[in-house]
């Protein structure tokens, strides 16, 4: 039976030829040599040889050839003979459509060897040479020694066909560089399918009922991804064989048992706790287990001599490690059990968050995390993975430099982070001018409160007032943003502080009370009314932007409430009461609506600023009168007259006289003392007559 291979070296540990029960197989002489190929794979064989063609003498599935024997390939090999048989992993890619199986070098040679109940055996010691099980001439040489000898052998046995060298790709040791040899040895496992004594399951049950109805999934699709993995995953390996870690308590007796009881753990444990891990490498076996009471062990039975034990140099693997954190930082800290929110990239369904739910389940049977969270990972402007070595990454440094912390951060909010991430810097100079909208915005309150006392008794909003208007949104804002956090959509929280800022604040309403913070008196009531309003918005502001801002939101809010106040990071989101609003509003923002359309119409008759006109409008039911204060402020105009019916018009004002101080073209506006033209309200707040 023809087999290839790249690793000649494993040739000595061939036990079996798997073969596809599908495929067709054909009996061929090829030359002087009679042997089994895929059939649709004998012209390439034959051209590989050199040959003008084959004589094909018989053909199978196979299926029938499951169980045959054959005599393994290498002379000299301890039990000279092998077995054919089925594996679904066969291929007619390329080879012979017979693989070579060695059970203890390669995955799926072992699990092949273990379903067919074949011996695993590994010649290779763990130096990279060969034991003493191996034909004489290779006995203590390295595989790399051992590869042209191989060759050799087969040759002189006849049981070469071809042979050549040719580049391909080969598993290479990623801090070293160096090659790498798959081999078989004793590890330790937690077995995964094996019922526990506390539940009557096993971890393999007990992590999917968790994953179906204990934990929520952000994104939900982390749900399904999940529950595949769970499905799927072998026995954990929790053995490692490195020269640093956490060693595994694991002693040999001089009899060969090996001893590891919950008990002789607990007292290494104790002794870890007192010195650290590096007791094991520093002390003995006896001082190790001093505080072990033998006898009072029921999972050892018989002596046990101390002074005989040897230390076994396994370590944990680290995923053990980070995935028993749950216990190491929250349980033995008392700081909440199960933690409200595991969060990492979409690579760790397999990694982190599987390994940190099984041995919760095994120890305390629940999940450790309430909530998973799954974001994507950043790639470059093209979507490629990003990567030192191909020179499309960015500096962090640089960027804190040059666009900080908080501009940062304020751009990750931005992010449907469920996918992966684009990044490239383009998008930090937009991400940087959408942060000092904001930032302008906390701006513009904090610079018209400084003459207001919070503390001063004011009167609340009137129903038809711009500053309930603005409270009721800012109320409205508080939930959404605060709902939006606790279901982790962060991108909509983001939205909704940027439009509230930058619409609902800067467009509307500070620019509608612009007028009476710079022209009514100090302590006029609409102006007192105002900063009472901005003073709630710009605390609640400095609160909701505090997690995607952080600097920027405390240094607002000590400049709002005082330098030696807590940081807004000590604090909660503060509660707005929404004021009763008018029912008139929806009508007044509609008005609104039509008006600036009409102002922006009548540009092109020359009235360029809404202060140089103003509007006539229809109120037929009194709705409008109702925000007679306001209306001018609403609509961003000198004058608003309202009229029984017909439609918005346009009052061109520009031959009015105008107020030197607002700018306001009203019919108080008259020269005044000082010689100046104020309106009424203008001359009042200077003292003029």
């Amino acid at each position: 039976f023809m087999i290839w291979t790249t690793t000649p070296w494993t040739l000595p540990a061939n036990l079996l030829i798997a073969v596809h029960e599908d495929f067709e197989y054909s009996l061929v002489r090829l030359g002087d040599r009679l042997t089994v190929v895929a059939s649709e794979l004998l012209p390439a064989v034959t051209k590989v040889a050199g040959l003008d063609g084959e004589d094909v003498l018989a053909k199978a599935k196979g299926s029938a050839l499951a169980g045959l024997a054959y005599r393994r390939p290498l002379p000299g090999t301890q039990g000279e003979t092998g077995r054919l048989v089925l594996a679904d992993y066969v291929t007619l890619e390329d080879g012979t459509g017979l693989v070579h199986t060695a059970p203890g070098h390669g995955v799926e040679d072992f699990e092949t060897g273990h379903r067919e109940g074949a011996p695993i055996y590994c010649p290779v010691r763990g130096d990279g040479t060969y034991d003493d099980t191996v034909p004489e001439p290779l006995r203590g040489k390295t595989v790399w020694e051992a590869n042209p000898e191989i060759i050799e052998m087969m040759r002189a046995s006849g049981n070469l066909y071809h042979y050549n060298d040719f580049m391909h790709s080969y598993p290479h040791d990623w801090r070293s560089k160096t090659p790498v040899i798959f081999r078989c040895t004793e590890q330790w496992f937690i077995a995964v399918d094996r019922p526990t004594r506390r539940d009557g399951e096993s971890l393999r049950q007990l992590a999917l009922t968790a994953t179906e109805s204990q934990v929520r999934f952000v994104p939900d699709w982390g749900r399904n991804r999940m529950r595949g993995m769970l499905e799927s995953r072998p026995d954990w390996c929790v053995s490692r064989q490195r020269s640093w870690g956490l060693p595994i308590p694991a002693f040999r007796t001089a009899d060969g048992r090996v001893l590891l009881t919950a008990a002789t753990v607990r007292a290494v444990g104790d002794v870890f706790g007192r010195e650290g891990s590096d007791a094991w490498f520093t002390r003995s076996a006896a001082d190790l287990l001093a505080d072990w009471d033998r006898a009072a062990d029921p999972d050892w039975q018989g002596d046990v001599d101390l002074e005989r034990l040897e230390k076994m140099y396994d370590i944990f693997d680290v995923w053990l490690e980070s995935g028993s954190s749950w216990n190491a930082v929250m349980r033995a800290r008392d700081l909440g059990y199960p933690t409200d929110l595991y969060l990492e990239g979409s690579d760790q369904h397999r990694g982190w968050f599987q390994l940190s739910l099984l041995p919760a389940l095994g120890v305390t049977g629940q999940s450790p995390f309430k909530t998973l969270m799954t974001h994507g990972f950043m790639v470059d402007k093209n979507g490629h993975k990003m990567s030192k070595s191909v020179g499309n990454t960015l500096n962090v440094d640089d960027l804190l430099k040059n666009y900080g912390a908080d501009v940062m951060r304020w751009w990750v909010g931005s992010l449907a982070f469920e996918n992966d991430i684009k990044i490239d810097l383009s998008f930090f100079d937009l991400a940087g001018e959408s942060y000092r909208k904001v930032r302008n915005t906390l701006r513009f309150l904090l610079s018209n409160l400084d003459d207001f006392d919070p503390t001063s008794g004011v009167e609340e909003p009137a129903p038809a007032s711009l500053d309930a208007w603005i409270l009721a949104r800012a109320a409205d804002l508080r939930t959404r943003v605060v709902d939006a956090l606790l279901n982790y959509q962060f991108r909509q929280a983001h939205l909704l502080l940027f439009d509230f800022c930058n619409d609902t604040l800067s467009a509307f309403y500070l620019d509608a009370v612009k007028d009476r913070l710079y022209c009514d008196a100090p302590d006029s009531p609409r102006r007192r009314s105002a900063q009472v309003a901005m003073f709630r918005v710009a605390d609640l502001l400095t609160h909701l932007l505090a997690p995607m801002i952080p600097h920027t939101a405390d240094e607002a809010h000590r400049a709002l409430v005082g330098e030696d106040a807590p940081s807004v990071h000590l604090g909660t989101f503060p509660d707005v009461d929404a004021p009763v609003l008018d029912d008139g509003w929806v009508h007044v923002l509609a008005v609104r609506d039509a008006g600036l359309k009409a102002l922006e119409a009548a540009k092109g008759d020359g009235v360029e600023s809404p202060r140089d006109a103003g509007l006539r409008i229809a109120d037929p039911d009194g709705v409008l009168s109702r925000f007679a204060d306001d209306l001018t402020d609403i609509l961003g105009v000198s004058r608003v007259e309202l009229v029984e019916d017909g439609p918005i018009e346009v009052v061109d004002l520009r031959d009015a006289p105008r107020c030197e101080r607002s700018w306001r073209r009203d019919d108080t506006v008259r020269e005044r003392a000082d010689g100046g033209w104020l309106s009424d309200r203008d001359a009042a707040a200077v003292g003029l007559a």
